[in-house]
């Protein structure tokens, strides 16, 4: 299905049909034409800009300030030494996707398709659903998403490994993108006390493969003497891996029917026949999100990464200073330059950045600016990492989530440099101006053991230390002639008070303007959701006051918290915080 959404348009445009394999991770060297803009020095770019305003650094709330930049370097006593920034660990998938299902299991989630196998009362299914497809904005509604990483897993079935063979027969359908994103089947061995020996990849599928209304047949045979000779029994896998994009997540690769189902299985040893209808339930099967790998976001110092570079070799005109943002396990690699554990995919998302005041007639253009350095070469020199700049806004709403909300992150190509490289970045963020916030995320991945060929991955996670990114600022750009001068002119520069404070009733958020605005006061909670608008007209300057009696726009009383007042003004964006309490 299409979707609307304010601040956002045709900013991934799905390739003719057979360009994902050549577009999707260029070769190094390779860019998506404008997107981004690389330059020797960014200040050689700079110098050409129009009325430019900067954004950056921490306010003490997550929000970024006018003429700041995120340097990690100077972080006050007891202050944020991220400067706001968050991370996520993208393969950290919020639940278990694989489960028994019948038909009655599509119904009640509003799915368009009931993929059930024709003459089936029960199968396994891998996929997400439509309700919470449309809840979390995929333009094309049920199917699967980016970074999935689930598991359906069979009884232990026993065997004799040195003399039995596995023959294995199922029916099945796949709806994945062709190339990158599998379900992978494994036979897992294991031993008396029910450890783990060893796995074997039987095969693994791809692209749109049968379907309920024709399921494909598969058939595979597993020799004696394939398993461990210890093992006592074995267990036979479904594994669900998609990678960072093209999925019903971003709309790019619709999967009509959901990733993967399974039904009619039967496991034949020779001695041992086990079979699967599922008419009843799931037999015994279990199901799981796979193990997330972890969040390495960190701040690395000058002298550690100088180190690095003494052990690299010469960088050149390198402009990162003072700390640096990194997303290494430096821990856990076995490099003597960290680098990134196989499998990593990993979020780094600035905090909010305040767009209100700059009209995008007038402020059109949105630019990130930072200075990094870089080793990422994808599976071409055996490390299987790269990465790339995101950025969502708010508000975001589509006919299905018509609720103002924060959309999705939405990113260009994977980025990389064919050898060690300082540089400086500009890269212009897309359909970024008529919006009240953004943030933008640093996406680092490393695909080793699913997606690219073994022979191909042999250093996995080998970046020399890098992305490594620093002095990190995001510019609105105007027009010729648009001015921010006098934003606090006046006697007294604007403020905003919060009394009582805490408070277990109403507070009254008292407010001063310099001059005739446009005022906006709100409350918010602490994840950055809009609760309460409380004023929003255009107001004289002077003192004012509104009281806030603890309830939503919806009339519902708020639990207890930390929420903040926040006031917007033309060029200026203050908040202060308030407890709730109950």
């Amino acid at each position: 299905m299409n979707v609307f959404a304010l601040c956002l348009s045709g900013v991934l445009l799905a390739p003719a049909a057979g360009s994902a394999q050549l577009d999707k991770y260029p070769s190094p060297g390779a860019d998506a034409p404008g997107d981004p803009l690389y330059t020797n020095s960014a200040s050689s770019f700079q110098e050409g800009l129009r009325d430019t305003v900067w954004f950056g650094g921490d306010d003490g709330h997550g929000v970024a300030v006018l003429d700041g930049v995120w340097d990690w370097d100077d972080i006050p006593p007891g202050g944020d030494p991220h400067e706001g920034w968050t991370s996520v660990d993208r393969t950290d998938n919020s639940r278990a996707y694989f489960g028994w299902v019948n038909e009655d299991s599509f119904s009640v989630h509003g799915d368009p398709v009931v993929p059930v196998f024709t003459g089936s009362s029960g199968q396994i299914w891998c996929g997400i659903h439509q309700d919470e497809a449309d809840a979390r904005d995929f333009p094309t509604g049920m199917g699967y998403q980016d970074l999935m990483r689930q598991s359906a897993l069979s009884p232990g079935i026993p065997i004799d490994p040195s003399s039995e063979a596995i023959d294995l027969e199922l029916r099945y359908f796949n709806d994945t993108e062709w190339g990158y994103d599998f379900t992978h089947v494994y036979i897992r061995s294991y031993d008396d006390n029910d450890l783990l020996l060893g796995e074997h990849l039987i095969d693994s599928f791809t692209s749109t493969i049968g379907s309920h209304l024709n399921p494909a047949q598969y058939d595979g045979h597993v020799p004696p003497g394939t398993l461990s000779s210890s093992a006592t029994r074995f267990r036979l896998e479904f594994r669900v891996f998609s990678d960072a994009s093209w999925s019903d997540e971003d709309g790019l690769n619709d999967s009509i029917l959901g990733a993967f189902a399974a039904d009619d299985i039967t496991i034949d040893t020779g001695t041992t026949l086990a079979e699967y209808d599922f008419e009843s339930g799931p037999q015994g099967w279990t199901f799981a999100r796979r193990e997330p790998v972890g969040r390495h976001m960190g701040i690395v110092a000058e002298e550690t990464y100088l180190d690095w570079f003494t052990q690299i070799g010469p960088q050149g005109d390198c402009r990162l200073a003072g700390n640096a943002l990194e997303l290494i396990d430096e821990e856990g690699s076995p490099y003597n330059i960290p680098g990134h554990p196989p499998g990593h995919g990993e979020w780094a998302i600035s905090g909010k950045i305040p767009r209100v005041g700059y009209d995008p007639e007038t402020w059109p253009e949105t630019y990130v600016f930072f200075n990094e350095f870089v080793h990422v070469t994808g599976w071409w020199d055996g490390s299987g990492v790269y990465y790339r700049i995101a950025r969502r806004v708010y508000p975001y709403t589509t006919p299905q989530n018509p609720e103002p909300h924060w959309g999705p992150f939405l990113s260009g190509s994977f980025q990389m440099a064919g050898l060690d490289s300082c540089r400086s970045v500009a890269k212009r963020l897309y359909d970024a101006a008529d919006c009240d916030s953004l943030q933008i995320a640093i996406e680092v991945y490393c695909w080793c053991e699913d997606l690219v060929p073994p022979d191909s991955c042999l250093i996995p996670g080998d970046s020399h230390g890098s992305p490594l990114i620093d002095n990190v600022r995001v510019a609105f750009i105007g027009e010729s002639g648009s001015s921010v001068d006098d934003q606090n002119d006046g006697d007294e520069a604007p403020w905003l008070s919060v009394t009582p404070n805490p408070s277990t009733q109403s507070v009254r958020l008292i407010y001063r303007v310099n001059r005739p605005d446009r005022v906006r006061l709100g409350i918010y909670d602490a994840a950055g959701r809009r609760v309460r608008v409380l004023l929003s007209e255009v107001a004289a300057p002077g003192a004012g006051s509104v009281v806030w009696d603890g309830r939503d726009d919806r009339g519902v009383q708020v639990d207890a918290g930390i929420y903040f007042g926040r006031l917007e003004l033309r060029n200026t964006i203050l908040s202060q915080r308030t407890v709730v309490l109950r």
